[in-house]
């Protein structure tokens, strides 16, 4: 009977993975997988919820999308942007552009990122009630970015990055590992992902055939999605 050469490893991570720095450090403990060696810089959160639109439903066929515009500050220490509104009809086309709030972000002192301040004024006029909900919106994500919100494609990364560290080839779809040890504390990292995420891990017989698919597909470059 053949020996084993090694064994095969699928996984998967599904979308939807909603969780922060701590609670992942948390989550691997004991499992030997290092979690990201930093948090989150407050400015790079700032600059990536800068991006953040909303569309909004208004009456007839009109729509209403709340976005932020990049405001030129003559104050080194703060970041400033303006809650713009866009009402286009049905056909797209624009009939109103209007400032409906402001959004500032004060940026710390070198280094000590837990003095960084956001502040989010939404205005009043006829959207209002939009406009409040596009600042609670902007300052949960801020809020969140700032403790390391892990979503799916952090995982992903993170699983990686543990798995090349530990020796692991890619083969253009599975990777393969010498023995189990080199996927040890992931299987406990995916229990705790929830439904949909996976990994299973096959044993593979040293036959020249299952060694010719391991030397032809070594090397193959991973597509990220």
């Amino acid at each position: 009977m053949s020996e084993l050469m090694g064994h095969l490893v699928w996984w998967k991570v599904t979308n939807g993975v909603d969780m922060d720095f701590d609670q992942l450090t948390a989550l691997l403990a004991g499992t030997g997988i290092d979690p990201p060696n930093h948090r989150p810089v407050p400015i790079d959160v700032f600059r990536r919820v800068s991006g953040l639109t909303r569309t909004y439903p208004l009456e007839g066929d009109d729509t209403l999308e709340l976005m932020l515009a990049k405001v030129e500050s003559k104050v080194t220490s703060m970041m400033s942007r303006h809650m713009v509104a866009t009402v286009r009809n049905g056909a797209g086309v624009v009939q109103v552009v209007r400032k409906v709030g402001d959004v500032a972000f004060y940026k710390p002192p070198r280094r000590q990122h837990s003095k960084a301040r956001l502040r989010v004024i939404a205005g009043g006029g006829p959207h209002a009630e939009h406009a409040q909900d596009f600042a609670q919106y902007v300052r949960a994500e801020y809020d969140r970015g700032v403790k390391g919100a892990v979503d799916s494609q952090a995982i992903r990364r993170l699983i990686r990055t543990h798995l090349a560290t530990h020796g692991a080839v890619y083969l253009d779809g599975p990777y393969f590992i010498e023995n189990e040890e080199q996927c040890a504390g992931l299987e406990s990292l995916f229990s705790a992902l929830g439904e949909g995420s996976f990994m299973h891990v096959v044993p593979l017989l040293d036959t020249p055939k299952q060694r010719e698919f391991v030397t032809r597909h070594a090397g193959a470059e991973e597509v990220i999605a």
